[in-house]
């Protein structure tokens, strides 16, 4: 459960973070459209939901809710690093 948790708490905030038009160029390509925005914040919200209750089913309310917050870290600091590697992949 603590596995998913933190697959579905990076999930959601690689969604918020392509919300923003840099990051969106960046991934996918230019023109954020209005309805992405829209999908990527409803699909943002749900992964983000899913995870906290991962984590609560995995280690019960009070922790759970404590180590979601954990794990969020961690989720944003891999997502920095593979955001930093890869765009110095993409200067080469």
């Amino acid at each position: 459960m603590i596995l998913l948790a933190f697959i579905l708490g990076a999930a959601g905030l690689a969604c918020l973070g392509l919300i923003n038009p840099k990051h969106h160029d960046w991934a996918l390509g230019p023109h954020v459209q209005t309805l992405d925005r829209k999908l990527l914040r409803g699909g943002a919200c749900s992964a983000l939901a899913a995870s906290l209750a991962a984590s609560m089913l995995g280690w019960g309310a009070a922790q759970g809710s404590a180590g979601w917050f954990g794990l969020l870290t961690l989720a944003a600091a891999m997502l920095l690093i593979l955001r930093t590697y890869l765009s110095g992949q993409a200067r080469r």
